[in-house]
């Protein structure tokens, strides 16, 4: 089954949402209050999802400059993520699996405890909620609502644990890659041309305006080297997890 095309972000358009995005934790946990207004994260993580990519102003040099400032280390899987708000993160689903503890550490070396999980079912993708940051260095753009094309120019982060951030330049080179692992079936995964190996899952991918494509999904299952997770699935999530907090999960328009 091929997941139904978004083509406006409308959190009260739900019902196909919540067909695509399975929950892992209770809402309980993933819900719980961390200031005075219980749903302030969430906000934060919507505002990211659904704005204009240049409604903030700034440069490119400064867009790619928060990027890089903003990747984590994903504790017991050596994989990376992109932290978009203060309480969530962004990274390869298979870098979360079920039934452990997880950390992220930031830039500073300061680690957050993990404390709840979303996952695409159709895609290598998840966002994590994690303990508060005071660390976070501001919102990349996103490409949003524009379908990536092969030969745009990428540059993919990548960082060794304790050693400075690389910076790898590339293209797409194939905009729709299915494949089927053993327990799921990828739709859309865009391929570049930068070689990568375990341990770059989860490393964010923007273009040279530096809009963010995607996240690196190298190590899932049997999906090829180089191929990366659309961010329009983790807008999709965000969406469906707004669905979830402000309507229930049985909820309809």
């Amino acid at each position: 089954m091929t997941p139904p095309r978004l083509t406006k972000m409308n959190l009260f358009s739900l019902e196909e949402l919540l067909k695509n995005v399975r929950i892992i934790g209770s809402p309980a946990q993933q819900h719980q209050p961390t200031s005075a207004n219980p749903h302030e994260g969430l906000f934060e993580l919507m505002a990211f999802a659904n704005a204009s990519n240049w409604d903030k102003g700034g440069s490119t040099r400064q867009s790619i400059d928060q990027i890089t400032k903003n990747i984590v280390h994903v504790y017991s899987s050596g994989a990376l993520g992109l932290q978009v708000t203060p309480e969530y993160v962004i990274t390869a689903k298979h870098a979360l699996h079920r039934g452990q503890k997880h950390y992220v550490e930031n830039q500073a070396g300061q680690k957050y405890k993990v404390k709840g999980i979303w996952a695409s079912k159709y895609q290598d993708i998840a966002i994590a909620r994690i303990e508060r940051s005071s660390e976070y260095q501001g919102p990349a753009r996103i490409h949003l609502g524009k379908p990536n094309r092969k030969g745009t120019k990428v540059i993919l982060h990548y960082q060794e644990k304790d050693a400075a951030i690389t910076q790898l330049q590339g293209e797409i080179t194939n905009t729709r890659h299915d494949t089927r692992t053993a327990k799921d079936i990828y739709h859309s995964q865009f391929m570049v041309d930068i070689p990568t190996k375990p341990g770059y899952s989860g490393s964010p991918v923007c273009n040279t305006y530096g809009e963010l494509l995607g996240f690196v999904s190298t190590g899932c299952n049997s999906l090829p080297p180089s191929s990366c997770s659309d961010i329009q699935e983790a807008v999709r999530i965000i969406n469906t997890m707004a669905g979830e907090a402000f309507y229930g999960r049985n909820a309809r328009p």
